[in-house]
Formats: structure tokens, C-alpha cells, sequence
């Protein structure tokens, strides 16, 4: 029997009236009030994300719908759980269904515990030859979703300037985030040892004193803007970035990231997009994330006390990087662990 015949059964043995309305779509009523079912057969891989946003987007275009039911028999991925503490104008609750018994467990509210115990540590670079393009920003972004996602991870400020030692002492992190100068971590290697991640922020132009830490990347990030300073004439600044990098690190994964983009369709970003990804293509490591960094103000800000866990979970910044989370995690596989588990919280 179908995944979506079982859960209109359990829901008519619950007393809850259940109306098909498509091929994995039911209609019912809870306490008087109409909400969306979905169900979900996929054989192999938990839901993930984008597939929750497109599902709270259809509750939103319908103004009699009080909320949905999204259920599978794969689970989730991790980051399901903070887009829907985010979107709350629709309710949304998850169920993973038993198919022996016809039965349907509900999950949320939902907690992911990481198993930390001496998994293979990922380590991630955020590099371009050129300034200005939000390497630091990035790092700190991307940190603060991973530490949300229940990660411990470890910044390193490559940078001489120290634009992320200054942001770590000024804003409020995660307590999963640790902060360290590249001096602190040559002196010290253990300071990094026991975190899941280590993301190091790279100047435009490296020092001898860099070339041992991008050597041991897995993954060097590079943030792009789509413009013609970020990019030069042929993307020649992107092609230098490559070359320097393989030099050094030729076995290194190259993500170029889109950041910060400001008009996506206009036929200049366009143009340079196509330049961009010509660029790529002609070299075996890079590859481009297939998706884009959104203009924000909560890209820029860097207020005393301001904590990306508390503010702006709402914001276009928080779910661009909720997005490029799960698309590391569950897409690319870039995982220091084997898996993941799901248990209520008590």
C-alpha cells in the first residue's frame, strides 16, 4: 500500500476526516481548522530542506489553510528543523511513518544530537584574490549555521588585518564557535583538534605563514560578487584564485559561492554569470554552488552585541546560509560524521 493510503487510514482511525486531493496530498481538520498532508516515498535519503520550503510556500499561497503535515518514512535532514522555528505564519509539523504498523510518529517539535566521537574533521577555506567581496562575513555566516546545526567549529583568523578576531569580540557567536589567530593555532595545534569544523579566513594575498594551512584544506570556498571589478577582464581574477590554489592544494574541492548579489536577472549579472561559469567549467575542481548569497543589510552590519543565533532568523541572510548549510551537508556530503540522529526532545 502506498505511503499516502496508510496515512489517510491512521488519520480516519484518529478520527480525523481525510479527503485526496492528489496523488501524495490529503486534506483533514484539526480542532476545526483545514491543513495540507503531504507524504513523502523517497527509498533512500531523508527530506531536506529545499523540499520543506517549496511545501510552506504552497501552505502560504492558500489563505484557508491553518498549516500543513509533511510526512516520509526517511526523515529529515538537520536543517529542516531551524527553517520552521523561522517560518512560523504557517504551521508545520513533520511525522515519520511506520509502514508495518500503518502508523505515524510525529516529530516535531524535533532535536538533532551530533555524535562527535572521533569523527575525520573537515576543514574549509574562504580564499579569492581580491578584498571586498565578504570572505570574513562568510565565515562567520556559515560558522553560526553549523553551530546552530549542533557542530563545533573553529575560526581562524588568517587574515593580518584581523577583521575576524575584531567581529568575534564584538558580536555574540554560538559557544560552539571558537575564534583563533593563525599565530595562536601555529603555536598551538590542539586548540583546533576537537572541532568538527575548522574554517579559516584567508587576506587576498597570501603570506608564507598561510601556505601550510590551505595546504591541508578539504574545501576552499570562494566568494565572487557578479561584478566586473570581482571578476576582471575573463574572470581572470577567479582564474588566478584556481591556479594559486592548485598549486599549493591540488587536491582541495573549489566551491565558488555567488555573494551578495543584488540584481540576479539584470543582463549584466547575466553576462558575467555566463563568464563565471565558463570559467569553472575549464577547471576539473571547481564547481559552482548553485545558488546565490541574496543583498542584505544583515550581510553588513556587525553591531556590538549582535548575535546571528538570535537575530534575523527571518532574514534573507539567515535562510541563504541555512540553505548553503544544508546544501554542504546533505548534497556535497562535506560531513565530519557518519550520521545523524533524530529524537524528540522530552
Amino acid at each position: 500500500m502506498k505511503s499516502i493510503q496508510l496515512v489517510k487510514q491512521y488519520l480516519e482511525i484518529s478520527g480525523l476526516e481525510a479527503e485526496l486531493t492528489a496523488a501524495s496530498r490529503l486534506l483533514t481538520k484539526v480542532n476545526g481548522q483545514k491543513y495540507l498532508v503531504e507524504t513523502n516515498d523517497w527509498k533512500t535519503k531523508p527530506v531536506n530542506l529545499s523540499v520543506i520550503q517549496s511545501f510552506y510556500h504552497s501552505l502560504l499561497n492558500s489563505s484557508d489553510l491553518a498549516g500543513g503535515l509533511y510526512i516520509t518514512n526517511k526523515g529529515f535532514t538537520e536543517t529542516v528543523k531551524y527553517f520552521i522555528n523561522a517560518n512560523r505564519k504557517k504551521e508545520i509539523v513533520l511525522g515519520l511513518l511506520d509502514n508495518v504498523k500503518a502508523k505515524v510518529n510525529w516529530l516535531y517539535p524535533l532535536d538533532y544530537a551530533v555524535n562527535n566521537d572521533s569523527l575525520p574533521q573537515v576543514k574549509i577555506g574562504l580564499f579569492i584574490c581580491k578584498g571586498g567581496v565578504g570572505k570574513t562575513t562568510t565565515a562567520v555566516h556559515l560558522a553560526t549555521i553549523l553551530a546552530d546545526l549542533g557542530y563545533s567549529i573553529a575560526l581562524v583568523d588568517e587574515d593580518p588585518e584581523a577583521h575576524l578576531k575584531r567581529i568575534s569580540r564584538s558580536a555574540s557567536l554560538n559557544s560552539k564557535i571558537n575564534c583563533f589567530s593563525a599565530h595562536e593555532v601555529e603555536h598551538d595545534e590542539s586548540l583546533i583538534k576537537n572541532h568538527n569544523y575548522v574554517i579559516y579566513d584567508y587576506p587576498p594575498s597570501l603570506q608564507t605563514s598561510n601556505i601550510y594551512s590551505l595546504s591541508e584544506l578539504d574545501y576552499c570556498l570562494i566568494p565572487v560578487n557578479l561584478s566586473p571589478m570581482c571578476l576582471g577582464l575573463d574572470a581572470e581574477i577567479l582564474q588566478k584564485t584556481f591556479n594559486y590554489i592548485s598549486q599549493i592544494n591540488p587536491l582541495a574541492s573549489l566551491l565558488v559561492l555567488i555573494n551578495n548579489e543584488i540584481e540576479p536577472y539584470h543582463p549584466v549579472s547575466n553576462s558575467l554569470r555566463r563568464e563565471l561559469q565558463k570559467t569553472i567549467k575549464n577547471t576539473s575542481k571547481a564547481h559552482l554552488i548553485p545558488f546565490s548569497i541574496k543583498n542584505s543589510q544583515h550581510l553588513h552590519y556587525w553591531g556590538k552585541g549582535l548575535s546571528f543565533s538570535g537575530l534575523g532568523k527571518n532574514s534573507i541572510a539567515y535562510q541563504n546560509f541555512l540553505a548553503l548549510g544544508d546544501y554542504l551537508l546533505n548534497t556535497l556530503k562535506i560531513h565530519p560524521r557518519k550520521s545523524f540522529e533524530m529524537t524528540l526532545k522530552n
